[in-house]
């Protein structure tokens, strides 16, 4: 009966600490001039080791980022929260790779040499047709551009794997129609009963044949495609998406 209690004390305790993310959670729909944006982030167990996270700053600048943080539970989610409010805090003082860099020495020296976090990071200035990407060791985003696909290059050094670490940053220009699409590898990883992954040939399909769909539809139109594909299989890790369209010129 006392192991019983502590297991449910325990599961009481990461419901608890799942509310508490959820509560972090920006807007599934956030609003921006310009562009149109969903984000998505579902825990495979009761906390997640996903982060995606958008913001907005006083000098017209707005964030968007994904981070998956090496392993599961409890510990995971708990740098998550702490990888949010680094990035939070730095991001009036340092912009693009500088920030990236800055938030990779922070991390390198306040977690376990064990621990380190893959980052997607995503600026818009505000009246830009532009977004500026830095990639910290996540998987290369999907860019659609006059409906065709491309996967970007590989990113850079993941999060608190070195002390000093510079970043890149790419800037892709973009159109109306336009989009770029950001994953943890939950999604291309999730699998059926026969052990399959759903993969990256499926995500890619189910973006390319569904161009014209509003970014909540398609958001929501992988997601069902992936639940169809896995069924009644066991989700093993944390799924998320974030996926950015240009839906107008701004002026």
């Amino acid at each position: 009966m006392l192991e019983l209690k502590d297991k449910l004390l325990a599961k009481d305790e990461l419901s608890a600490g799942r509310k508490i993310q959820e509560a972090l959670m920006p807007d599934k729909s956030p609003r921006l001039d310009g562009w149109s944006i969903w984000l998505y982030s579902q825990p495979a167990n009761e906390v997640c080791g996903d982060l995606v996270d958008f913001f907005e700053l006083e000098e017209n600048r707005t964030l968007v980022f994904m981070s998956d943080v090496a392993g599961k539970g409890l510990n995971a989610a708990l740098l998550t929260t702490k990888l949010q409010a680094v990035i939070r805090s730095l991001a009036n003082d340092y912009k693009g790779k500088q920030l990236i860099s800055k938030v990779n020495s922070v991390f390198y020296r306040e977690s376990l040499r064990s621990i380190f976090a893959t980052l997607l990071f995503i600026e818009i200035e505000k009246g830009s047709d532009s977004l500026k990407i830095v990639n910290a060791g996540h998987l290369p985003p999907y860019i659609v551009k006059d409906e065709k696909l491309y996967e970007m290059e590989k990113g850079h050094t993941a999060l608190g794997l070195l002390k000093n670490t510079e970043y890149k940053l790419q800037l892709e220009n973009f159109k109306r129609g336009d989009m770029i699409v950001i994953f943890s590898d939950g999604v291309t990883e999730s699998k059926n009963k026969k052990g399959d992954f759903f993969g990256a040939e499926r995500l890619k399909t189910s973006i390319i044949k569904n161009l014209n769909i509003s970014v909540n539809n398609l958001g929501n139109l992988i997601l069902n495609e992936i639940n169809a594909f896995s069924k009644d299989t066991r989700q093993s890790d944390d799924i998320s998406l974030i996926i950015i369209k240009k839906t107008s010129k701004i002026f």
